[in-house]
């Protein structure tokens, strides 16, 4: 995978299904000089057994514009302390890019976004054409849980117990 806004660099990414957005290393961000956006409220980090992460909340995202095998996609990040990885792209990125996955060799396929305009253009394409491959490897990953608390924003009126047209409990 390709990354970058003013320079390119090749990284290798950790693809978590059990992760629930795409995670970025400070290190990288430094690295790429991408501008951040500080988060209203921070996510607090949790490990599995529910103990605070020592490497502390979440308290910025990025923009992270990469290519894969020509294409260029948008994705959003959160700046995380993560492991080993650069980058981890969990289950959001997953349902966004639905890759074909062959969990017997390790492999993801991806349509080719030129095969949509090409066939709108009736031309004929080879399987190999339609059909990107790329090995990835599924290295034993640290499990993080994190947290979210909704609230409401202080300046907008508490919603009512009990709203007009909505039957009680004890009816």
């Amino acid at each position: 995978m390709v990354i970058g806004v003013h320079q390119d660099i090749e990284t290798e990414a950790l693809i978590d299904s059990g992760a629930m957005a795409t995670y970025i290393h400070p290190r990288l961000v430094i690295k790429l000089c991408l501008p951040s956006v500080p988060l209203v409220r921070p996510i607090p980090v949790f490990n599995v057994d529910d103990t605070p992460n020592k490497k502390g909340t979440i308290s910025h995202t990025v923009a992270l514009r990469y290519r894969w095998k020509g294409t260029t996609k948008l994705v959003k990040a959160y700046v995380a302390k993560i492991r080993r990885q650069d980058l981890i792209l969990g289950h959001e990125w997953l349902q966004k890019e639905n890759p074909i996955i062959d969990w017997k060799t390790g492999e993801l396929e991806f349509e080719d976004q030129t095969y949509w305009a090409k066939r709108e253009q009736n031309e004929q394409l080879s399987k190999a054409e339609i059909l990107r491959t790329v090995k990835v490897e599924l290295p034993p990953a640290p499990v993080y849980r994190i947290r979210r608390q909704v609230e409401e924003p202080p300046d907008r009126p508490a919603a009512p117990k009990n709203p007009v047209n909505q039957p009680h409990l004890d009816e």
